[in-house]
């Protein structure tokens, strides 16, 4: 008896004395795969706690791939939670509470009013301290213009708030600024 047959005996492959030589290297082959999908197939279903004996092939796949879903759905979940949990810690430091979630939804909000208030005017602080200049700029039109003495040290413009120094080094929006005669700024004298 061939090595090739008697293989092919041990692995079940029925009518092997009938194959020919390239056949039963080929049956062979097919039939140590499928034995190596359903062990990798054992081997994850006993890892995911799948009781295997006596299932099928087909049943032991769609087994382990549910077992694997629900894995993936609670991993998942649980990832989305510790982040959630990371969110509300995070927020809970911001608003200077213990914990967020002891709260309402109209204790929160009366907190953001009043951190946004008191941050308001701390920036405004600030922004009267550091904001204002003298600089002056140069125009396309060849022109020198500065702030006026009663400009805010701070404006919202464009749609966008800036102190003056920060508007004087953006030079294509000062440009349209004096294009568009901005009340703030004056010709240098």
């Amino acid at each position: 008896m061939s090595e090739n047959l008697k293989i092919a005996q041990e692995l079940g492959i029925e009518n092997a004395e009938s194959l020919t030589a390239s056949q039963l290297k080929k049956a062979i082959e097919a039939a140590q795969a499928k034995a190596e999908r359903l062990n990798a197939l054992k081997t994850a279903a006993v890892e995911l706690g799948i009781a295997h004996e006596g299932l099928s092939e087909e049943e032991l796949t769609t087994a382990v791939g549910v077992a694997l879903d629900e894995k993936l759905a609670k991993d998942l979940a649980e990832q989305a939670a510790a982040a959630s949990e990371e969110v509300l810690a995070i927020l809970s430091e911001y608003l200077g509470v213990p914990d967020i979630r002891s709260l309402s939804v109209e204790e929160v909000q009366l907190i953001l009013a009043e951190k946004s208030t008191a941050e308001a005017l701390e920036l405004e602080t600030v922004v009267e301290e550091e904001g204002k200049t003298e600089e002056s700029f140069k125009a396309q039109n060849g022109k020198e213009y500065v702030f006026s003495p009663d400009a805010p040290a701070a404006f919202r413009c464009l749609g966008v708030a800036k102190t003056q120094k920060e508007w004087l080094e953006d030079t294509d929006s000062m440009e349209l600024l004096v294009v568009g005669n901005l009340s703030f700024l004056t010709l240098k004298k």
